[in-house]
């Protein structure tokens, strides 16, 4: 029936409404938890039905990545197209397989079964992310569990199984939610016997658990075992991929005045100075200008500076971090591992027509190979650069965890985006770096959020450059902060990694294959006499 049709789209495409909004710029963390009620819903009560899933699952998906990624077009029209179309396929695959473990669901609403169905469908959900994270370069941007980057009592299980264990949970109890308003209309207009909903009382039961826990780690007052202050800068250098913009002269001297600045207001020690991702399409490294800027911080001030900038090796293009250290000498430097797709490479010919519409500099950058890890030798103190989105990587920022270090700092240059929201969910993906290794991260952008980040994902307001309210987060500035580092923890994600990432993909490999190979009992056969 028509009416059965748009009810169902109805219901996708508010799912897909909820999912934007648990992000910023809205930032309903609340929205997350039961994004996916309302397709739940429409999967059990449209049972039966000739089913048109895979175009509710389109109208999801799209909904969602199109209104979440907008900020791309800051940048290139073409390319948020093109990025929101590789994304498209993984909340329709959900739905897809989805569907078919939840079929005949209307025959056997009990508790348990309930729970087997939404801890099934949760894991597959995350088996998805899981693989949206790495394949085509990989771009594990939103995963649904950084929508509760706020709620940090939630987020502390981040330390046992990474970002993708929050997804799971989130996923979980929307699910459940989905599921026992269908249980409770049915027990309500007589259609089955009303028995105890196990199925809500636990699953309420596991987010009190996690609270519990999340309470626990945030009331433990363990004290820092060493602490620096630092000065982040903030210039706010106005990006234009195809035309000149600030010149490096320009740049440097903005830097330099921010930082001699900074410094003379400071009413105590400064050990170190950062600046962002470099700013410029150019070597500001190599610039007469900025040996001038060096030597009057680190020489004159005895202060080490750590800043961004590109790196030219023969044929190569590099995006690197560097390390001055205090008193003069050569720099550190760090090359950037994961580069951005349609950014800073794309996989064309060098001759392609449209090539150097997607790489602002006409040119594909070459990928680090080496994890570097910087010391401030004078404070026993080591830093682990991560560049631009390298922060949104849990893999990548937990293989730095085997030099040891201390403190995660990200450059970033989200200057390139405006004024638009990328910045505040480029914030929001970062913050579980920090509770996934229990190291503070401190973020230093060219325009977008600066702050720091603690090891326990907390955002203080006095570690946040401006505020959100009124757009001064985005102006130019400093700010100054004191980290405090823990001593070394060993979370139970640094020995393994994305594990439950893992366990998903697994289980949709068994779920799909049992659609193809039919046994004649399955593990998906719930639905009573309808089998699937």
């Amino acid at each position: 029936m028509i009416s059965q049709k748009l009810l169902g789209f109805a219901l996708a495409f508010i799912s897909g409404i909820l999912l934007f909004a648990s992000f910023p710029p809205l930032d309903w963390s609340w929205a997350g938890w039961i994004a996916l009620t309302p397709v739940t819903i429409g999967m059990i009560v449209l049972d039966g039905e000739k089913r048109q899933v895979w175009l509710e699952g389109l109208i999801l998906s799209s909904t969602f990545f199109f209104s979440t990624l907008i900020w791309v077009t800051e940048v290139s029209w073409i390319g948020w197209i093109l990025l929101t179309l590789i994304m498209l396929p993984y909340p329709v695959a959900w739905m897809i397989v989805t569907e078919r473990v939840l079929r005949g669901a209307q025959l056997r609403l009990h508790s348990f079964i309930n729970l087997y169905r939404a801890a099934l469908c949760s894991l597959l959900w995350v088996g998805l992310e899981w693989m949206r994270g790495w394949a085509f370069s990989g771009f594990p941007w939103n995963y649904i569990g950084a929508s509760q980057y706020r709620m940090v009592a939630v987020i502390q299980i981040a330390e046992w199984g990474g970002v993708l264990l929050i997804s799971w949970l989130v996923v979980f109890i929307s699910m459940v939610l989905g599921l026992t308003c269908i249980r409770i209309i049915r027990e309500t207009t007589r259609k089955q016997k009303m028995r105890p909903h196990f199925e809500f009382t636990l699953s309420m039961l596991l987010v009190g658990l996690v609270l519990l826990f999340g309470i626990h780690v945030l009331l433990d007052r363990t004290e820092s075992v060493k602490e620096i202050t630092a000065l982040a800068v903030q210039p706010n250098i106005p990006q234009d991929p195809w035309k000149s913009g600030m010149s490096v002269k320009e740049t440097v001297a903005k830097l330099e005045v921010l930082s001699i600045s900074g410094l003379n207001q400071s009413d105590s020690d400064i050990d170190l100075i950062v600046w962002p991702e470099t700013p410029v399409g150019q070597e500001i490294y190599v610039s007469p200008y900025f040996r001038e800027a060096l030597q009057a911080i680190t020489i004159q001030r005895n202060i080490p500076l750590i800043m961004g900038s590109i790196i030219v090796t023969g044929p190569k293009l590099y995006n690197a971090a560097l390390l001055y250290p205090a008193g003069g000498g050569p720099p550190q430097v760090y090359y950037k591992n994961h580069l951005v797709l349609m950014g800073e490479y794309v996989p064309l010919p060098e001759n392609f027509p449209l090539r150097n519409y997607f790489i602002p500099l006409g040119q594909n950058f070459t990928e680090g190979t080496t994890k570097v890890v910087f010391s401030l030798f004078d404070k026993d103190v080591r830093l682990a650069p991560l560049i631009c989105f390298e922060d949104v990587f849990s893999n990548l920022a937990r293989g730095f965890v085997s030099g040891n270090p201390d403190i995660f700092v990200n450059l970033t240059n989200d200057g390139w985006f405006n004024r638009s929201f990328e910045s505040r969910q480029h914030l929001a993906n970062s913050v579980f770096r920090a509770v996934e290794n229990r190291r503070p991260l401190l973020r230093v952008s060219n325009n977008g959020v600066t702050a720091l980040i603690d090891h326990k994902g907390i955002l203080r307001e006095d570690a946040i450059f401006g505020n959100f309210s009124d757009g001064s987060y985005q102006e130019a500035g400093t700010l100054k902060v004191t980290i405090e580092v823990p001593g070394s923890q060993r979370t139970v994600y640094q020995q393994f990694g994305d594990w439950i990432g893992y366990l998903g993909a697994g289980a949709l490999i068994l779920v799909v294959g049992q659609f193809y190979l039919r046994p004649r009992i399955g593990f998906l056969n719930l639905g009573g006499r309808q089998r699937i």
